[in-house]
């Protein structure tokens, strides 16, 4: 299901919000056979057949902004939001003698927020420079005992600036480039780095002339 709202703030100004729900289930089986030999003694052969059950759900909304300030700059934001979760269950009989039943859940929450503005010198020329930020969060957690198996935590932040050319109706130009701040974060460590995107484009569309 999805549905989505556009609203004019004035003439220059508008919001937007759209929003998804996303429902799956998934039922297999599986049969199989385990051979062991050990020197001296003849193959043994252990039959092992189970089900698996998974049930998940997704919520996701997205508010986005578009403005103008005069008639050099543009503005733009948006901001998501993904709430995912997946519960899982699978039996499985080993020849009759030995069975287990395994239940868990695993959610994901994500958030990121992006902005920039552009500025434009002339119908050729413009200006980009922005910022963009996420956050994910992935936990797993034993639903028969209540215990959580691992979290983790990733952090991404991004400045950005890109500057394009139009040379001619077929001739046009991009150069820029980013720079990220990346951050990981479990239970048991951290870790941090940089990374630096630079980014040129010389691009070329046909035209009839």
């Amino acid at each position: 299901m999805s549905a989505g709202l556009d609203y004019q703030i004035s003439k220059k100004h508008s919001l937007s919000f759209q929003g998804k729900y996303d429902r799956g289930n998934g039922n297999g089986s599986f049969d199989y056979s385990i051979f062991s030999n050990k020197a001296g003694s003849e193959m043994e052969k252990t039959n092992q057949i189970g089900q698996v059950n998974r049930v998940s759900n997704e919520w996701v909304g997205t508010l986005f902004y578009r403005g103008k300030i005069g008639e050099r700059w543009e503005l733009y934001s948006d901001f998501n939001y993904d709430y995912y979760v997946n519960n899982s269950k699978s039996n499985i009989d080993q020849e009759n003698w030995f069975s287990s039943e395994y239940k868990y859940r695993n959610w994901k929450n994500y958030t990121r927020f992006n902005a920039d503005v552009t500025y434009s010198f002339n119908a050729d020329a413009t200006l980009k420079f922005g910022y963009s930020t996420t956050w994910k969060e992935y936990t797993s957690q034993n639903r028969l005992t209540d215990v959580q198996g691992s979290q983790l935590n990733n952090y991404r932040d991004r400045p950005f600036s890109y500057f394009s050319y139009k040379f001619n109706k077929a001739w046009s130009t991009s150069l820029g480039g980013g720079m990220e701040w990346i951050r990981n974060r479990s239970e048991d460590a951290s870790a941090s780095h940089f990374a630096l995107m630079p980014d040129f484009k010389l691009m070329y569309r046909p035209v009839n002339r």
